[in-house]
């Protein structure tokens, strides 16, 4: 198991155990855990906090830091893998090498990984503009400040597991294998229109959401919540990160062969349906015209 596999494993577990405690006994669960869970709209009200909050508004951070990275990577992917040349490249394989901790696997092509890094930098970049640009945070949002920090570690190693068993940078030559754009299958190109159509689905929702504290000359008029109506909204109380298990579905299909990937998806799959759950039960403690049949996160299942 190398440090990325042993870093999400260990969130995940965290992540499962903790939940259950607040999903079946919150009211037994100490403010602090729930406020490791909690943030924003669903944060509790407790004035005794033991950890120290930060404004929701600082998500902006975790995209400009991963529009940074991934962008920096995929520029040296691209010198790599068309000019042969390597900036930075001891540097650069000491720190795959490190993350590997043991004996290295080359599952993935060199191809596979630099679609998935431009569509993963992609997605950091939308999500830069959507978080600057549409989405507005309340001034009394709030969220932890471990919930802050972890979310420069899992963006960072989301971009170092795409290309962590690929031979991109290796020092093994021996393992390198010849690649092309040709390489690339039919099933990659849906996974590529499935991103792209769930990335467009996921940023028109996000005005959906923005829209709610914005009158209809486009003044945002209130800091207060309202039931979100419309669109995927009227299936579930969290359509957005529904869109975002699709994106990583896609990058998951084209990064099939990566194992390390597959912990990070589980990651994402964990925290977004916890995520939802918290967001649709407090629709319906807030709400009275909460849709009895609007779930959570799942059309018409769950």
């Amino acid at each position: 198991m190398n440090y990325i596999q042993l870093y999400f494993s260990s969130i995940i577990t965290v992540l499962i155990v903790l939940g259950i405690l607040i999903n079946k006994f919150e009211k037994y669960t100490p403010v602090y855990v729930k406020n490791l869970f909690h943030y924003g709209k669903t944060s509790t009200k407790s004035k005794h906090k033991l950890l120290i909050e930060v404004p929701k508004s600082w998500f902006k951070h975790f995209y400009v830091y991963s529009s940074l990275l991934s962008t920096f990577m995929l520029v040296l992917v691209v010198l790599k893998r068309v000019y042969s040349i390597v900036p930075f490249n001891s540097l650069v394989v000491d720190i795959f090498e490190f993350l590997s901790s043991s004996a290295r696997f080359y599952n993935v092509s060199e191809t596979s990984a630099t679609l998935a890094l431009f569509l993963y930098t992609l997605h950091s970049y939308r999500r830069f503009y959507e978080t600057h640009f549409i989405s507005i945070f309340g001034k009394n949002s709030k969220m932890n400040v471990l919930h802050y920090l972890s979310g420069f570690s899992n963006f960072s190693a989301a971009v170092f597991a795409i290309l962590l068993e690929t031979t991109i940078f290796s020092r093994n030559a021996k393992a390198i294998i010849a690649s092309h754009w040709t390489d690339l299958e039919i099933i990659d190109i849906i996974a590529s229109i499935l991103f792209l159509w769930a990335s467009w689905k996921q940023y028109r929702l996000g005005i959906i959401l923005a829209n709610l504290r914005k009158n209809e000359k486009g003044f945002i008029v209130t800091q207060g919540h309202k039931l979100p109506k419309g669109d995927w909204f009227d299936y579930v109380s969290s359509p957005h990160l529904l869109a975002e298990i699709l994106i990583y579905i896609a990058l998951t299909t084209i990064l099939r062969k990566n194992g390390t990937w597959m912990y990070l998806f589980v990651w994402v799959i964990c925290n977004q349906i916890e995520c939802a759950l918290l967001t649709h039960w407090w629709y319906q403690d807030t709400f009275k015209d909460m849709p009895k049949q609007r779930k959570a996160i799942i059309p018409f299942i769950y």
